[in-house]
């Protein structure tokens, strides 16, 4: 019987709570032993009233352009009102993690970017954005570089904070058992917000000889500036292709003696 690419993997699953599950499952049919502990917490963040005021006057053609599957939702569920207007919107996403969500909300999603990253969406909306306006919701620690793109293509951007990352401020108690008893192999990150806590210095010190496998290139980057080792990153973003990438560095490993 051939065993399972990852067989005998300690893993730390680091993404928020409401994708754990489904990334588990993915993650232990491969073999591995998921330890599951989100490095963020994520929390709606109502609209102040001058971006409710600006969405209200908005008409159709405007782009409506969803970072992540959390935003989407924290959008969306706030403000209901919202849905019928934006019925005469155009609609896009990052991935189709995001679109699904966005879709089971009743929006028809034409454009998605893939591979699911904000380079590619900007590159993907550039055509069709100049002149137009453009509500891009996410959370205070997004990137800008996709609306600094949409605004480089001439859109006219908004956009709205609907959620706060805050970052833990102490390792979990099941990840530090697991750093004493040395039965940690590896941290799994989605984002770079799920490596903020490394910024501070004891808890950076503390993760510092367990290697890093990130989602993407923009994860891997902020691993590496936190001074972590990136041993897995795939070039396209998506979670079959990271556990790919962490099966081919595993394989590679010495066994211990």
């Amino acid at each position: 019987m051939i065993s399972p690419p990852l067989q005998g993997l300690r893993a730390w699953l680091t993404r928020p709570s409401a994708e754990l599950a489904r990334s588990e499952h993915n993650w232990a049919r491969a073999g591995a032993q998921c330890l599951l502990a989100p490095t963020v917490r994520l929390r709606a963040m109502p609209l102040p009233d001058a971006d409710r005021h600006r969405l209200n006057t908005l008409r159709e053609g405007t782009w409506l352009v969803f970072v992540s599957p959390s935003s989407a939702q924290h959008f969306l569920e706030q403000w209901p009102p919202l849905e019928v207007q934006a019925k005469h919107w155009r609609v896009a996403a990052i991935g189709e993690r995001t679109a699904q969500v966005v879709r089971e909300r009743g929006l028809r999603v034409e454009r998605i970017a893939d591979p699911a990253t904000a380079e590619v969406l900007g590159r993907l909306l550039a055509p069709e954005v100049a002149n137009r306006d453009v509500v891009v919701p996410s959370s205070d620690q997004a990137r800008p570089q996709l609306a600094e793109a949409l605004r480089g293509a001439g859109g006219r951007v908004l956009s709205c904070v609907v959620q706060t990352t805050q970052s833990l401020r102490e390792l979990p108690a099941q990840v530090d058992r697991a750093l004493q008893a040395h039965a940690l192999d590896l941290i799994v990150a989605y984002s770079p917000s799920a490596l903020g806590f490394a910024r501070a210095e004891d808890l950076r010190q503390r993760i510092a000889s367990v290697p890093v496998a990130a989602l993407g290139p923009t994860t891997a980057e902020a691993a590496r500036r936190s001074g972590l080792q990136v041993v897995a990153s795939p070039a396209a973003p998506s979670e079959p292709a990271l556990i790919e990438a962490v099966a081919a560095w595993w394989g590679r490993r010495e066994p211990p003696r």
